[in-house]
């Protein structure tokens, strides 16, 4: 099975917590959905949690984790506004 995955969704599923590694690898697969390598996507939380259909923290924590794996980058940093959030912007490194 892991000869039929890439390379990136393979070192997503050997990380040792399979609940987040579960997470992840659902997130990567939306970014390869909905944007190319090099493109980018501005992804709220309330967003983040309904697609991945989990709570904030563990969301949050898929999303750290492709960070960390070097698969998406953090553009620009989401802030919480007075009326309206501003979403965090993603960009596809591979």
């Amino acid at each position: 099975m892991e000869a039929s995955l890439t390379a990136p969704e393979a070192t997503i599923l050997r990380h040792t917590d399979k609940d987040v590694s579960k997470n992840a690898f659902h997130l990567y697969g939306l970014f390869k959905l909905k944007c190319e390598t090099g493109d980018t996507w501005a992804l709220g939380q309330q967003e983040l949690c309904k697609e991945l259909s989990v709570g904030r923290p563990k969301a949050l924590a898929a999303a750290n984790l492709l960070v960390k794996l070097k698969l998406i980058a953090v553009s620009e940093q989401g802030k919480r506004g007075t009326v309206m959030g501003k979403a965090t912007i993603y960009k596809r490194l591979k």
